[in-house]
């Protein structure tokens, strides 16, 4: 099977513009389930409930605006916002075929960090979905965080 490159630098282009919206998104349903004054701030500390938020939508799913894929997408697009605010990276697209990572949005260019190092975290969430590990979320960007010091 053919990789169409061109579909995949399409569909990242349209997820670039589509991080503000994802991060919308996440919120109204945080708003709707911890109340209207809950604001995505963008720390590590806010993972806890974003998790726990998680965990029960993966026993129950209950949203109706959009499918599970979609939460998945705007939890992990929140991860990356985490550290590509405070490391000062860049969204890019793992282009390399061979790499685990390939075809996902990645943060790179991180303050600390070779500048051959992305994460992709798509993938923790993802494995957070097969093995809901309560704290997994908050552990795997901490560690972005010592291991750019």
């Amino acid at each position: 099977m053919a990789i169409d490159k061109e579909k995949m630098e399409n569909d990242f282009q349209i997820y670039l513009m589509s991080i503000n919206d994802n991060l919308d998104d996440l919120e109204v349903v945080l708003k709707e389930h911890y109340g209207s004054e809950y604001q995505l701030d963008f720390t590590i500390e806010s993972l806890d409930k974003i998790e726990d938020f998680l965990s029960k939508q993966l026993e129950n799913y209950a949203i109706k605006i959009y499918p599970l894929g979609k939460l998945l997408e705007n939890v992990s697009t929140y991860m990356g916002e985490i550290a590509r605010r405070k490391l000062s990276g860049y969204w890019d697209l793992e282009r390399d075929n061979k790499d685990f990572d390939f075809g996902y949005p990645m943060i790179t260019d991180l303050d600390g960090l070779p500048k051959d190092f992305g994460w992709s975290p798509i993938q923790v969430v993802f494995n957070f979905k097969r093995k809901k590990k309560i704290g997994l979320l908050k552990r795997a960007t901490k560690s972005i965080f010592r291991i750019s010091i």
